[in-house]
């Protein structure tokens, strides 16, 4: 990708990147950071966008701000810890997405994380001296928070197991899994005991693979699920009993006892 026009440019634009989790909590989080970050009025394009267990992705967010007319993008990661493994994958994360687009005339930089940067001790020294006139975590009701079906196995017939983790995310995980939660609620597949129970999960390994779906019982591991593919998985696996051929992938046989 050729750069070399913009190195001087300012940056017009922000993602801020953090990891997600259930519940809006994550998204309200973000939001208000990238709110702030906008406030400032330094930049004219900024957005949020998270690594795993949310959307949008961080290509989703990359794509909107050069659709606004970004020629110089900062990627801020919002989290800490950033592991080693995740510091070198998300330069190639981005290489990927550039080249997928065939991207040219836009400079992307990747701004520390926060742990390295300066003035993090400091703001959590901050936090720490505000937190002294906060009450005891014991003093007044605690709020209730679980529901009759978590004290108990559900119901189900296949449980389904999708990798949200930092590769699948990028990949378009997050999509296929809402489209896949909207489609076994319009089947009628879901919290009974022929249907069938979701989770979202962490990296499952073959990323190259990705987004992965693994399928109970039986083991089936899916690959490059997309939404069209769940739509093939859904009527054929979880309503005809049938898995779909050829979108698994091979899983290592044990072996033989003895």
């Amino acid at each position: 990708m050729n750069t070399s026009n913009n190195k001087n440019h300012p940056p017009d634009a922000i993602v801020v990147l953090g990891r997600g989790g259930y519940g809006d909590g994550p998204t309200r989080e973000l939001l208000k950071a990238a709110d702030a970050v906008r406030a400032t009025g330094r930049y004219s394009h900024v957005t949020s966008a998270f690594i795993d267990h949310g959307a949008p992705s961080l290509p989703q967010a990359l794509a909107e701000v050069v659709a606004c007319g970004a020629r110089s993008v900062i990627v801020v990661p919002a989290f800490v810890p950033v592991d080693r493994t995740l510091r070198t994958w998300l330069p190639k994360a981005i290489r990927r997405w550039t080249k997928k687009v065939r991207l040219q005339d836009v400079r992307i930089t990747l701004a520390d994380p926060p742990g390295l940067g300066p003035g993090f001790g400091d703001l959590i020294a901050a936090h720490a001296e505000a937190a002294e006139a906060m009450p005891d975590v014991r003093e007044g009701s605690p709020a209730r928070d679980v529901a009759d079906q978590w004290l108990g196995v559900p119901a189900h017939r296949h449980h389904v197991l999708q990798c949200t983790g930092p590769r699948c995310t990028t990949l378009g995980s997050m999509e296929s899994w809402e489209h896949l939660r909207n489609r076994l609620d319009a089947a009628s597949l879901r919290e009974r005991e022929d249907g069938v129970l979701t989770v979202r999960t962490g990296c499952l390994y073959p990323c190259n693979w990705g987004p992965m779906m693994v399928v109970h019982p039986g083991g089936y591991w899916y690959g490059a699920v997309t939404s069209e593919v769940v739509d093939e998985i859904v009527e054929s696996h979880f309503i005809k009993g049938t898995p779909v051929q050829r979108h698994l992938r091979p899983r290592p046989l044990p072996p033989s006892p003895g």
